[in-house]
């Protein structure tokens, strides 16, 4: 927000607060009503603001006629409330395209700071400015807004629309840098397949989330069990976690790059195998025998072969710990997630899955035809997949109960060629893909020694 009548974050407003709106008056950033109006009202006011600047909707509020500072703090019934935020909820929906994004807080008295009686309620409406500019209301036209109110302007009017859509058009580019962004790696990386994820809880930077932990509090989360980070220090707006044990640290390993307005971008290196070597994964994994000779019989050893087993497992513990993460700066989402799949061209995806190797058996083996993915494909926010608002805490939740951990892997392996009927046939064994792996990975440790 660029302006804020209370110095401080709506999540951060004490009852209190309210009082400074005495000597606030609507104008370009603030506006008052005293009661809950109708959709297509509250339509342009959200859009007007997201259209300009941002700004705050301040429900149950009477205004001075003469000087426009907020004179009366009636509230509005509790009883109402309801049905207020259900209006807001519908004037965007089903009102303005695209969407205005917004948040609430209800304030109910008693407040004496205000004179709020009990079984009132103040609404504070908070509407950044908006990224995804035009904001259009379904009469046809553009509010923008202007002193205070909220002034309409034709889509006919080429300059105002102009202006809007280069602003729209530059915070999309902006998300699509993110979601595809490439670590810098060196000349022997060049080629090495990963996927880089990207989870957020503020994909455009409008709400100013904040980490609020310390270094001692980022380590001690990166260095839990079952998942575990050796490597930690800070980078100019975070933290770096890094695998660097038995790796070589020059080589962008597992990377987990957590900023201070919330943002994860983490780097997982796949693994990959070939038919001739590795001949302990073939034999350990249930479906390795059979797989491999598939891959044998299509003469395609000149191909990678991306060990996806362990990724279900990796994704499970980095969204779970990305929820405690940002848990305690009480930024609980909605979160956004972006896969971005690269260097992965002509390779060839391994799961060891009943289902995969039916399916193999009859269509033959999937060769990815493109060296970089986007899961789900698109760059603009809709594409993404979103993990809800938090209810509960991240510390009362197991990594296998966040739904968004399988519609993610599941999007990966589809993009790289495994069908989504060949992982539901399966589904049973999914759970069980990474205690295979690490089988594999101690008998590979045993026969290193040998």
């Amino acid at each position: 927000m660029r302006y804020t009548p209370f110095e401080k974050g709506l999540n951060e407003i004490e009852p209190q607060d309210l009082a400074i709106l005495q000597e606030v008056h609507e104008g370009w950033y603030v506006e008052y009503k005293s009661e809950v109006i109708a959709p297509r009202a509250l339509a342009k006011s959200l859009s007007s603001f997201a259209n300009q600047y941002g700004g705050w909707l301040i429900i149950g509020i009477v205004s001075d006629p003469n000087t426009n500072v907020a004179m009366n703090f009636p509230g509005i019934p509790l009883t109402e409330v309801p049905v207020g935020l259900e209006s807001l909820k519908n004037a965007t929906k089903d009102l303005l395209r695209p969407e205005v994004f917004y948040q609430t807080r209800e304030f109910e008295g008693p407040i004496k700071e205000i004179g709020l009686p009990a079984g009132q309620v103040i609404v504070v409406v908070s509407i950044p400015q908006g990224p995804d500019t035009p904001y259009v209301h379904n009469d046809g036209r553009i509010y923008l807004r202007i002193a205070d109110s909220s002034e309409p302007r034709p889509l006919s009017d080429r300059s105002t629309f102009d202006l809007l859509a280069e602003r729209g058009e530059t915070s999309r580019e902006s998300l699509t840098d993110r979601v595809t962004r490439e670590p810098i790696v060196s000349k022997a990386e060049d080629k090495v397949p990963y996927v880089h994820l990207t989870i957020c809880s503020d994909p455009y930077r409008l709400l100013d989330h904040k980490y609020t932990g310390t270094f001692d509090d980022f380590s001690a989360l990166m260095s839990e069990p079952n998942f575990p980070f050796d490597n930690v220090f800070t980078m100019s707006d975070g933290f770096v976690a890094r695998q660097t044990a038995g790796n070589n640290a020059y080589m962008r390993g597992l990377t987990w790059e957590f900023s201070r307005d919330c943002d994860s971008f983490i780097t997982i290196p796949l693994i990959t195998l070939t038919s001739d070597d590795n001949v302990t994964a073939w034999n350990i994994y249930e479906h390795g025998i059979s797989f491999k000779s598939k891959f044998l019989e299509f003469d395609l050893t000149s191909s990678r072969i991306l060990d996806l087993n362990y990724l279900l497992d990796a994704f499970m513990v980095i969204f779970h710990r990305h929820l405690k993460l940002t848990y305690a700066s009480s930024v609980n989402g909605p979160f956004y997630i972006k896969a971005f799949v690269n260097n992965v061209w002509r390779s060839v995806p391994f799961v060891d899955l009943k289902g995969f190797s039916d399916h193999i058996s009859k269509w033959g083996l999937p060769i990815v035809q493109d060296d970089d993915i986007l899961a789900p494909p698109g760059t603009t926010l809709d594409t993404f997949i979103v993990l809800p608002e938090l209810e509960t805490s991240p510390y009362d939740l197991k990594p296998h109960q966040i739904p968004a951990t399988y519609r993610t892997i599941i999007l990966i392996l589809q993009a790289l060629g495994i069908p989504t009927e060949a992982l539901r046939d399966s589904a049973d064994e999914l759970a069980f893909l990474g205690k295979r792996r690490q089988e594999v990975q101690r008998a590979q440790r045993t026969a290193d020694r040998r």
